[in-house]
């Protein structure tokens, strides 16, 4: 990693053949993005804080200090303060690199990037793969506007290449998504937002729903969502068709 960041001269080390200039003089008068930057170990961190402060580097093998002018973008999906808390990061270099803070929240709490987002990335594995996909049916578009997305944007990516590789129509439907999408439809948290369906207000007990007809309301309308596709709301409900067709009443599936 040293040599990357900093470059070395040929024989610096085994395999060095010939001279390398590192990220940092190869980004000399521009920009240099250092992405998930927690993940540098101590001793490249104390390194780092040198350059920038000194703004010369020394590559691996070098006797004297190159100067570069670099501007320094740095990203990471850790809390750095904690990180220092645990001295796992320079707190010199925090502050180092603290000029200006952007702080982008998790897809999970900017749904409205999802559809954009999906799309963006569908496009992309459709063109990959050479395959007529051109957009998500509204049943996988409630899905994915529910799902927490624990792995963040990477993990959209994925779910959207896996949708397309499998997809064999012109539209992402329900079962073209993992089976881990469905299971957390429902609320923001993962669970069923059955609350919409309890009585406004002051509740009286007379007037309260039974847990039977809160989940005969939410079958049915999983069952409107999915325009009557049995095997695609059991999936979105995380339980088999037979199960489905039990509360449903209906043996004919079985």
């Amino acid at each position: 990693m040293e040599s990357e960041l900093f470059g070395h001269l040929a024989g610096a080390f085994t395999g060095a053949a010939k001279s390398r200039k590192g990220l940092f003089q190869q980004a000399d008068g521009g920009i240099l993005f250092l992405d998930e930057i927690a993940e540098l170990p101590a001793p490249l961190q104390a390194k780092l804080l040198r350059v920038l402060q000194e703004d010369t580097v020394r590559p691996v093998g070098a006797d004297q200090e190159i100067p570069v002018d670099v501007r320094i973008v740095a990203a990471t999906n850790l809390d750095l303060e904690e990180e220092m808390r645990h001295s796992r990061f320079r707190e010199d270099l925090f502050h180092r690199l603290d000029a200006f803070q952007i702080l982008v929240p998790p897809l999970r709490e900017r749904r409205g990037d999802i559809d954009l987002l999906a799309a963006r990335f569908l496009n992309q594995y459709a063109k990959e793969q050479d395959k007529p996909v051109k957009g998500f049916s509204a049943g996988a578009l409630h899905l994915l506007r529910q799902y927490r997305f624990p792995g963040n944007i990477r993990e959209l990516q994925n779910i959207v290449r896996r949708a397309a590789t499998f997809c064999q129509g012109d539209l992402i439907e329900p079962g073209d998504l993992p089976p881990k999408v469905a299971e957390g439809a429902g609320g923001a948290d993962g669970l069923p937002a059955v609350d919409r369906w309890l009585p406004p207000g002051d509740w009286d007990t007379a007037s309260l729903p039974t847990l039977e007809e809160i989940k005969s309301r939410y079958i049915g309308k999983v069952l409107e969502l999915f325009k009557g596709n049995k095997r695609q709301a059991a999936q979105a409900l995380g339980i088999g068709r037979r199960t489905l067709y039990r509360h449903l009443g209906d043996r004919d599936g079985e």
